[in-house]
Order: C-alpha cells, then structure tokens, then sequence
C-alpha cells in the first residue's frame, strides 16, 4: 500500500487488512504498522489512529495470522548460514606488502606500462584523496575512474610533474599549517638568502625531516618561489638520478639514507638549486643549518586547536588532548606531534592493570601495613660509611654506602637529650631536621653515591629502633638488613600519611596493586560525599614506562 495516499477511515482500514501479506509472521505485521505515517489518513481522523492501531494489533493476535515457529532444523540452518557468512582473516599484509601486491596485478593487466611505480603512487594519491573526503561522499565501484584517471595523468603531465604533485599530496595528508609568523628571522634569513643568491646546496639538519619538510613548503608556496618537490619514499634518490633527464632550477628533497650524499653530487649536474633535508649533520662538509622545530607551538592556531581536539588514550581512557595540557602547547614537542600527526590514537600513559568495579570493593580484604626497619647490625658493617653527628664534607672514592643515623625528635622530648645507645654507647645524634640539611647536602655534593637516612624511633619508654628515612640511588647493598616492623600502620586515606611520598614494598602477589586500587576508590568516594580532599588521583605502572623511548609530560 502507498502510505502517502490519504485514505477515508474506513478505506484505509480495508486496504491495511487486504493489503496484508500472510505469509509474513506477526511481529513483521506489528512492524510493519509502526512505520506507517500518521499522514496516510485524513487530518479529521487522525485522533482515531492510535485506536485503529490497537485494531490492527488485535487483528496480528488473532489465529488468522500464524507466528513464526522454529524448529530444530531451522535453528541448525540459521547458524549455520551465518558461519557461512562469516570469514576470518588473520595474517593481513601490511601496506609495503600490499603495494606490491597491487604493483603486481597492475602489471599483469597493463603489461606496456612505462613505470607502475609512478602508476601506482597517483592511483594511491587519488584513494586517499577520495578517502579523506566528508559529507555525501560516493562509494567507489566497478565503475570507478580513479585508476582510469592516473592512467590519464601519467600520459598528460611529465615525468617530473606526476612526482610533484605525488609528493606534495603527500605531505598535505598532515593537514596542519605551521604559522609562519612564528618561524623566526634567522630561518627566514637563510632560506631568502639561499633562493636568492642561488647557492647550490643546502643542508637542512632537523629532529624530524617530515615536519621541516613540510614546514619548507609551505613557506616556499607563500613567498612564491618556484620548485619541484621528490618524497623520497615515493622514489629513491638512485633511481631518480637515472631517470633525469632534464634540468631543474630548484629541487627540494628529504631523506635518511646513508647514501645519499653520493646522488647529490650526481644531482647536481642537472639541478641548479637543491634543498636536502635530513636527520643526519654533515658535519661541515655541505653548506647546512639546523632547523629547530619546537613542536605544536609552532603550528597556525586554527591548526593548534585541532590538535588539542584528538583523542589520546590516558591510562587506556580516551580522553581530549587539551584536557591533559592546561595549555601549556609546550609540552607537545616535534616527536609527539609527529606521532599525532601519523596516528589515530596514541597512548599518553599506559593503562595500569589494577582496576576493581563498583561492587568489587565490598569484598576488599584489608591490608595490614607496618613501616619499614632495619637492624642494628647495619651500624656495625664495614662496607658502611656511618656518620652519627660528625659533619663531613669529604667522603674518599671507596665506593661504600653512606649512612646518615639521627634521631627521632619524640625522644629527645622523652629521654630529654641528644643521644640514644649505639653499640652500647651514649653517642650524641643528629636531630631528624639537621640530619636531612645534611643528608641533602652531600647528595648534592655525591650524586652518583648510594646515601641512606636512618632514625632511632622509639618503640616505648625503654626501646628504640631503626627506621628508614630516605635513600639517594640503590637500596641494594642495605636491603639485607630490613624487616617488617610489630607496629601496624592504619592507613585509611592519604591524609592519613605522614610522609608527602609513601612507597609500598612487598613480595610479588601479596596485594600492593589491589590495595592501591582501594584507596583510590575510597579517595573518589570520600570526595564525592565531601568528606575527604577532592583532585585527581592518578594510579601509573612505572614498569612499562621505563621502557619506552619517549616520556610524555603531563599533568
């Protein structure tokens, strides 16, 4: 039935039950129904439609309508037609494997192509193009041109044209515009001077030779200076060098290969003017400066802002860039920009493993903590520089730990003096403030030393014990020496801590991560009933960030 053609009450009823198809079950009936506009019937019964509807829902529940019944077999045949539909692919090539690939089956079919390199790097650009493409986009289909059209350019432009424009396509995929405002006096000193003067040669050193590349471009374009631009990834420098054959005013080029140096001798024979940027200094041998790109700050603000707006991941969280940076733009450096320039997502922070979900915490066992002591035995080591109340500013190269020992100002109020008993001695002790003066003092002075801050804390009115303070570098060599304290600590939320930086040491498995998990919680609980200090609380796994080869700075 045509749902646009206004119908009289009654017509209308007659034509749904006519129209009715009985082969269909009745929730398709019912569905079918729902979909209907209220605009199919006239306006003066409209107010009758939702009646007409219940109706009709009576009519689908009567035995006139047969509901749809499954047996075994049909059960057996819808899973197995949906296996039959489904396809698993695994071991997938990557994009130097499938450009091959596809290099390959370019040649089968067009056999006479001059250069399937160039082919294929213009079909390539064209995809992408079509790709990056938004709003009513069309699919492409048997009967697409693009690869039709590549043909055509390859047979229209020149050989060098077709590799310029590859190239430049290329580096418009970053679709960011460096603010050239920004770019300085001295670097737009040495490029003005280089074009100008046409010197043959310059070296431009950088950190990341994409972004200078893409930076050189752009201010190229705006001061309008003439030039042909080769990607290197696109063709290498040793073929190009075989394949020119006629000259070029100014070239611009960017690559890494160690031997590239050798092609731009060559290439000097036909090009008058050659810009080579690398990662690599040549060290004095080509005329060369270093272009310092400074990261995100750099980039036109419209082209900040769409940075800021990417998703990163924060702990496995995607969450906005720009809530991570507080807009300091200059914690995103050249590297992080370029790696948020070539990826969908990155990973600011790793996901730390220890997670609990909100009914987990109502089965949490509590964890009994005690502070961390050392025994007396340590004073008496020989492979220990000890020093109790001496200041000394020179320690001999003898590669022994230092060992400061003070005293805890609860027993200078209890015992009302300076000393406590050491090796069974009265021996006068630092106080707790002017041992960590001291302490910090010749860390300044020893950075690469082991030194250790002990206190004598009292246990009751007759006993005192050993109790670690602070460390410079590794605990290795007095690690034998600890033990777990009698005294349990209670610490049920971080103002409980006396101590601004707390670490949590114990044996793999015994519950470090789970009980951190539940402060964290109970942090988040506590500041959303305001009863407790309110901020974030970030929860990190040092262990794979030592590995990575960049840290990322973040609040």
């Amino acid at each position: 039935m045509d749902t646009k053609t206004t119908l009289s009450y009654a017509n209308f009823l007659t034509s749904v039950i006519d129209s009715i198809d009985i082969t269909k079950n009745s929730l398709e009936l019912l569905m079918s129904w729902n979909v209907m506009p209220i605009k199919s019937i006239p306006r003066k019964n409209q107010n009758q439609f939702k009646t007409m509807k219940l109706e009709i829902s009576k009519l689908l529940q009567s035995k006139s309508f047969p509901r749809a019944k499954l047996s075994d077999n049909d059960c057996c045949s819808l899973i197995t037609e949906f296996f039959d539909k489904l396809y698993l692919f695994t071991n997938q090539s990557d994009e130097n494997e499938v450009e091959e690939m596809v290099k390959s089956e370019i040649a089968e079919v067009y056999p006479h192509t001059d250069d399937i390199n160039l082919l294929f790097h213009l079909y390539h650009s064209a995809v992408q193009q079509w790709w990056q493409q938004t709003g009513q986009v069309p699919y492409q289909t048997k009967d697409s041109v693009l690869f039709a059209n590549a043909r055509s350019d390859i047979q229209r432009n020149s050989w060098l044209k077709n590799l310029h424009d590859i190239s430049m396509n290329k580096m418009q995929m970053f679709d960011v515009d460096f603010d050239l405002d920004k770019i300085g006096k001295e670097y737009q000193e040495q490029i003005d001077n280089f074009m100008k003067n046409k010197i043959a040669l310059l070296h431009v050193v950088s950190n990341n030779q994409a972004l200078s590349c893409l930076k050189l471009l752009q201010y190229l374009t705006s001061r309008s200076y003439n030039f042909s631009y080769i990607n290197s990834e696109i063709i290498n420098l040793s073929e190009f060098c075989s394949k020119l054959a006629t000259d070029i005013n100014c070239l611009i080029l960017n690559s890494n290969r160690k031997n590239d140096n050798k092609n731009i001798e060559n290439l000097q024979k036909h090009v008058q003017q050659i810009f080579f940027i690398s990662e690599v200094d040549p060290k004095g041998k080509t005329r060369s400066f270093k272009d310092m790109n400074k990261g995100l700050v750099d980039l036109s603000p419209k082209s900040q802002q769409k940075i800021l707006n990417r998703k990163v991941f924060f702990q496995g969280t995607p969450v906005y860039l720009h809530t991570l940076l507080d807009e300091k733009l200059d914690l995103v450096n050249e590297q992080t920009l370029y790696t948020l320039l070539m990826e969908d997502a990155i990973d600011i922070l790793p996901a730390s493993r220890s997670k609990m979900k909100d009914d987990e915490i109502n089965y949490y066992v509590e964890r009994n903590l005690a502070r961390w002591l050392f025994a007396d035995e340590i004073l008496d080591e020989e492979s220990f520089k000890v020093v109790y109340n001496q200041v000394i500013d020179e320690f001999p190269e003898d590669g022994k730990d230092i060992v400061v020992v003070c005293v805890s100002d609860k027993i200078k109020r209890q015992i009302r003096r300076k000393f406590t008993r050491v090796k069974d001695k009265e021996i006068r002790l630092f106080m707790l403030k002017e041992a960590h003066d001291y302490f910090d003092s010749i860390c300044k002075k020893y950075p690469i030393r082991k030194i250790h801050l002990l206190q004598f804390v009292p246990v009751n009115s007759k006993k005192t014990v050993l109790q670690w303070e602070r460390s410079q570098n590794s605990i290795e060599n007095i690690y034998k020496y600890a033990y777990t304290g009698d005294v349990e600590i209670k610490v049920e939320s971080l103002t409980d801590a006396e101590k601004s930086l707390v670490i949590l040491a114990a044996e793999p498995g015994v519950g470090k991560s789970t009980y951190l998990t539940a402060m964290c919680v109970c942090v988040c609980v506590c500041a959303t009933n305001q009863t407790g200090p309110r901020g974030r609380f970030l929860q990190i796994e040092l262990f794979p960030c030592i590995f990575r080869s960049t840290f990322y700075t973040c609040k």
